[in-house]
């Protein structure tokens, strides 16, 4: 019954956050059809909102986090920061003259798919291993 109620939950709670990624991304659309730098914020929330996407998705690992089974993995920040970099990369530098790097990294499902990975290597940045 305990599983149930915490895929119930984890479930619940990925929804919220896909309909939150989804208000934003409506609204980044209306900024960028009035010309508004706003655009650039909305773009930044849904990295943000993806990044927490990332950290549901790994929940398990964010279990044994609040049981305080805690244990830092240094080799796992070096990649985390790369990714997290990738991910939020046009949300800061838009005026960059495009290129094929530009236009790769320019797509939001791209720093989308960056944000879920940073999400997820965060949490098991923390957790020990059952080795």
């Amino acid at each position: 019954m305990r599983k149930i109620i915490t895929f119930l939950v984890v479930g619940v709670v990925m929804f919220f956050i896909l309909l939150a990624i989804d208000h934003s991304y409506v609204s980044m659309n209306k900024y960028i059809n009035e010309l508004s730098p706003a655009a650039n914020m909305e773009r930044l929330k849904i990295i943000l909102l993806s990044l927490c996407l990332g950290i549901v998705f790994d929940w398990s690992n964010v279990i044994k986090l609040v049981k305080k089974k805690i244990s830092i993995h240094y080799s796992l920040i070096f990649p985390f920061l790369v990714s997290l970099f990738l991910a939020m990369l046009p949300a800061f530098f838009i005026d960059i003259e495009p290129s094929f790097f530009t236009n790769i990294f320019m797509k939001l499902h791209v720093n989308i798919i960056f944000g879920i990975l940073s999400g997820i290597i965060l949490t098991r940045i923390f957790v020990k291993n059952e080795s």
